[in-house]
């Protein structure tokens, strides 16, 4: 400090240091106290040049009086917001009521009510009044205190695009500063989840115990404070002291905040009252981190369908091929969670046809992206003629595929079938696959069972060729459980056992009407719920 104190101020000179100090840790450029056309003192975190003439540019500043009279004012440069302005005035009163002791005068304590505008500045006024009054507490420790209320405050004003985790470390720092302690930890306890347990500034061995004793007292959710020997029963011995609150709840979720171990004596009710108005504060800027987050996660959910709709949409073919002899219709609605499901159609040179339906299991971009790799993997194999039977395409697909399905803890359902037009035989193979089902002309209906695990539940398939022989009328659906498992508004599934009364009485007619009356019913059955599975619909009607 470059000083010519008046004799006035001399006294103080170790209460200016602390005060300007406090200022330029905070980030201002340089603190100065100014009187009767000259610079009293100049504090600077590097050396900068003040005329004795009243400062012109940005600066704020606050009257230091006894009384009515004028004695200097003090600056602050490099901050100007709101918030500084309040607390530079506290600091000058702070200034003003040590000289007015000295000369016998009495501060007019009532000169902070002006300076609230709005009820955070209000309290924290209010706050620094009382810590300002404990004539035990050196004024660098008051200093820092009501620096660390208005950082917590300028954190809820400014926009921040910090993580509720980074806030809360924050936060932790910031409460040492108003009540040093030994240790601080939050604790986050989610419905149906497990604990989270942070510690500042380092995790101390007894956390754990400290949280099971809270559990074992179901205080997890409510406030504590414990300081004698009694009321620490079953508390690590290395505890003194703890002083525990709830800072966030709801009926889902609470953030706790606990202090351990009081760096001067015992947690008072003046600390119970301080933490208890920092919670107050926190509530707010925990709701508007988790809202934010939870629009971040929104809309990563709603690009990623986005993405993986159009993943889906590119692997789903064309129309069908035209096959002498069948009627085919192929139709696939996305759920508002897209999943795996495909279908593919592979027309070899006899012109018989192949064809696949699957579902991989999961939802969203990695359901989208392993279902494209499944579909792709067994075209190819539909394309090699070595492939003689849908056996062997589930066989030699599942000899890719593993590796993959293991990596990334899929599976897909996967009915296969290859139809022989000039004989009308159709041989297929089902690994999981359901709802599948054959209405023949004669009025019988039945579901084709899998007889195999889908595939990636086991290293290799075990589904065996089966043969149907096909006559005119004969109708074949095969569809994902997206349509089975469809929910009405209470949440009841509409079943294999209605879907297959619903099939019996729209089978006759063309492959088209029978796909469009299914996905019918089902919309009524729907109306209210939500469509959270893919639906995916494959009619082959014999002419």
């Amino acid at each position: 400090m470059s000083q010519q104190l008046p004799e006035i101020l001399l006294p103080h000179a170790e209460l200016l240091d602390e005060i300007a100090q406090v200022w330029l840790d905070s980030g201002a450029a340089h603190v100065a106290i100014w009187g009767e056309g000259k610079v009293y003192a100049n504090w600077a975190n590097k050396p900068t040049a003040v005329s004795n003439s009243q400062p012109t540019y940005t600066q704020i500043s606050a009257a230091i009086k006894i009384g009515d009279e004028m004695i200097g004012h003090l600056y602050v440069f490099g901050q100007n917001d709101r918030i500084s302005k309040k607390r530079l005035k506290l600091d000058a009163d702070l200034i003003s009521s040590r000289i007015a002791i000295d000369i016998g005068n009495v501060i007019n304590k009532g000169s902070a009510r002006d300076l609230a505008e709005s009820e955070a500045v209000a309290d924290m006024v209010r706050t620094y009044q009382v810590l300002a009054e404990k004539s035990e507490q050196s004024l660098i420790q008051v200093q820092k205190q009501f620096d660390a209320l208005v950082r917590l405050n300028q954190y809820e004003q400014a926009p921040t695009e910090e993580s509720l985790d980074k806030w809360l470390s924050f936060f932790k720092k910031t409460i040492l500063d108003l009540i040093p302690s030994q240790h601080v930890f939050t604790i986050d306890n989610q419905e149906q989840e497990d604990l989270v347990l942070e510690c500042h500034p380092v995790r101390f061995k007894d956390a754990e115990d400290i949280v099971n004793y809270l559990q074992d007292m179901e205080s997890i959710g409510h406030d504590l404070h414990l300081d004698s020997a009694s009321e620490l029963g079953g508390i690590p011995e290395s505890v003194r002291n703890l002083l525990y609150t709830v800072i966030y709840t709801t009926d889902k979720r609470s953030i706790s905040v606990g202090l351990v171990n009081r760096s001067l004596g015992s947690f008072s009710a003046e600390d119970h009252s301080l933490i208890k108005t920092i919670a107050a504060q926190a509530q707010s800027q925990i709701e508007r981190l988790l809202n934010r987050a939870e629009v971040l996660e929104n809309n990563r959910i709603k690009t990623e369908r986005e993405v993986a709709f159009e993943v889906q949409s590119h692997f789903l073919p064309e129309p069908p091929p035209f096959i002498q002899g069948l009627d085919i219709f192929a139709t696939s609605r996305p759920a508002l969670d897209v999943g795996g499901d495909f279908y593919d159609f592979q027309v070899r040179e006899n012109n018989s046809l192949v064809f696949t339906v699957g579902d991989v299991s999961g939802k969203g971009m990695p359901s989208a992206l392993m279902m494209g790799n499944t579909r792709q993997i067994l075209n190819s194999k539909a394309r090699d003629g070595s492939i003689k039977s849908p056996r062997d395409l589930l066989t030699n697909g599942l000899r890719d595929l593993y590796e993959e399905f293991s990596r990334v803890q899929m599976f897909a359902t996967v009915f296969s079938a290859f139809y022989n037009p000039d004989t009308q035989q159709l041989t297929y193979a089902n690994a999981g696959h359901s709802p599948v089902i054959f209405c023949s002309a004669k009025g019988e209906i039945q579901m084709l069972e899998a007889d195999s695990p889908p595939l990636g539940v086991l290293s290799t398939s075990l589904a065996l060729n089966h043969t149907l022989q096909l006559f005119p009328g004969d109708c074949l659906i095969v569809a994902t459980d997206g349509l089975s498992e469809t929910q009405d508004i209470e949440e009841n599934a509409y079943g294999n056992e209605r879907l297959l009364e619903l099939v019996n009485s729209v089978y006759q007619d063309g492959a088209a009407h029978v796909a469009k009356s299914i996905l019918k019913e089902l919309d009524v059955f729907s109306i209210g719920s939500e469509q959270t599975d893919d639906q995916t619909l494959v009619v082959f009607k014999v002419e």
